[in-house]
Order: structure tokens, then C-alpha cells, then sequence
């Protein structure tokens, strides 16, 4: 049997333990191995601690709690951080899904939507009428949100929780833009050139205010009318070696501006 319930102080640990595993599953391949391998119970057990021990914020933070394994998922929310555009001003207050995350061994059991679930009560009885949630592009669990109903267009696919444990853990942040895509061939009637700039436009002001360096593939990879140029993609999404060649560059100035002098 597992419950959700809100989550005590004593709960630290177990919620360090399941955020650093499920990061270090959930962004293999999206995120440096060495910043995943860099992750620490320790340091995130000291965060949540801190964190805990706050009851404005501890009000916020729930978790999936197995009857014999414990603790195996959990989220937290709040009131906005960075509120996005797209919003159309009627809105009352506006609070933010911080995390959601549930184990790997855990997970297409319900406990995602649970704690949505309470975590959007928990919103809705701090007032809040509008909630926004933030994830990397290249997330597949975006898939999951997309189901309840989350619009892309609206949430934008970016995860600024990423950027401060990042720094908690003494980790230079690079964001990459989204590459460029005129069309995709396999959802043809997909047109993704405005959102893709407005997507990149968004990243770079993210960056420009939370200190963070923007790595601009987009710019030196599109023509004007959005597309990948000739020759470094076969299919006008994915890159091939010479788009390879022409990103590597580009990566290696943002990977020096980051670490400084």
C-alpha cells in the first residue's frame, strides 16, 4: 500500500535519496554523466533538511510513501518563481509544481498523478488558480503532463529547479537552445519555426537573469526561414557529423565562459 501525505522533516534523506536517483535516471543522455555522477545524497538531504524545517515552505512538499520501502516519490510546489509569458493577466495567483519525481521502479503505478493531485489541492487552498511547471524539451516525461492536459505553449520546457541544485552542487550551468527545425517529418502537420524561437528567446532571458550562460547553437545553424542549413542534417531535425563539427566549437567558447579565468 502506498499513501501520499505531506512530508516531515524526518522524510530529508529518503526524498535525497529518490531525487537524486530519479535525476540520474531521467537525464541520462540529456544531462554531463559528470554532473549526474556529481549529484550527493548528502548535499540534498541537507537542502531538503533546511528546507523542512520551514513550515511555509514544508506545506508544500508531499510524498508517495511505500509501506515497505518507504519513501519512493515525492513533490513539491509554491508560488511562481518566474512567471512565464503566454499568461493572459486574469489570472488571481499563480503557483508552480516544483518537482515531481517518482522512483523508476515505482513509476505507470498512479503515483505521478497522486501527488499531482495533492499538490494542485495544495495550491488551489493556498489560493492559487493557475499552475505553471517547468522541464527540459528533451524530457520524455513531458509526455506525462501532456496526457493530464498540459499545454506546451503555456508551460515552458525548461526546469529552473535545474539550475539551482546544479549550483548547490558547485556546477557551472550551460543551457544549449533548441536546434533549429522547419518542419518534422514524422509530424508533418507540426509547424515548429515560431516556437522554437520563442522557446530560445525565453532561454536566453532565463540565462541572462539567473546567471547562467546561454549556448546559442540557433543562430549559426538556421536561415531565415527557420530551417537547419543544407548539409548539417539529413533529415532537417537531427544533425549529422558536419552539424557535429559546426556545434562543437560553439560548445567548447560557453563551456570556457562558464568556468571563468
Amino acid at each position: 500500500m502506498i499513501r501520499i501525505r505531506r512530508a516531515s522533516r524526518s522524510d530529508a534523506a529518503a526524498i535525497a535519496r529518490v531525487h537524486v536517483e530519479t535525476w540520474q535516471s531521467a537525464y541520462a543522455g540529456l544531462l554531463p554523466d559528470s554532473m549526474l555522477a556529481g549529484m550527493s545524497d548528502v548535499r540534498q538531504a541537507a537542502w531538503w533538511t533546511r528546507l523542512l524545517a520551514d513550515p511555509g515552505e514544508a506545506r508544500g512538499v508531499f510524498v508517495a510513501d511505500d509501506q515497505d520501502m518507504g519513501v519512493v516519490g515525492f513533490g513539491s510546489c509554491g508560488l511562481v518563481r518566474d512567471k512565464p509569458e503566454g499568461l493572459d493577466g486574469r489570472e488571481i495567483r499563480v503557483g508552480e509544481v516544483y518537482t515531481l519525481y517518482v522512483e523508476p521502479d515505482f513509476q505507470n503505478q498512479g503515483l505521478g498523478r497522486r501527488l499531482l493531485d495533492a499538490l494542485f489541492r495544495q495550491l488551489r487552498a493556498d489560493g492559487c488558480d493557475t499552475a505553471v511547471l517547468w522541464m527540459l524539451a528533451n524530457n520524455p516525461t513531458r509526455f506525462f503532463y501532456e496526457g493530464l492536459g498540459g499545454e506546451p505553449g503555456t508551460l515552458y520546457v525548461i526546469e529552473p529547479s535545474m539550475a539551482e541544485i546544479a549550483k548547490q552542487n558547485g556546477i557551472k550551468v550551460v543551457f544549449a537552445s533548441i536546434t533549429p527545425a522547419f518542419a518534422y517529418p514524422w509530424k508533418p502537420r507540426v509547424q515548429p519555426v515560431e516556437r522554437i524561437r520563442e522557446l530560445n528567446k525565453w532561454l536566453q532571458d532565463f540565462c541572462s537573469a539567473h546567471g547562467c550562460v546561454y549556448l546559442d547553437y540557433y543562430s549559426s545553424m538556421a536561415d531565415a526561414q527557420g530551417a537547419m542549413l543544407p548539409g548539417l542534417s539529413s533529415d532537417g531535425v537531427h544533425p549529422t557529423a558536419k552539424g557535429y563539427t559546426a556545434m562543437a566549437p560553439l560548445a567548447e567558447r560557453a563551456i570556457a565562459q562558464a568556468l571563468g579565468p
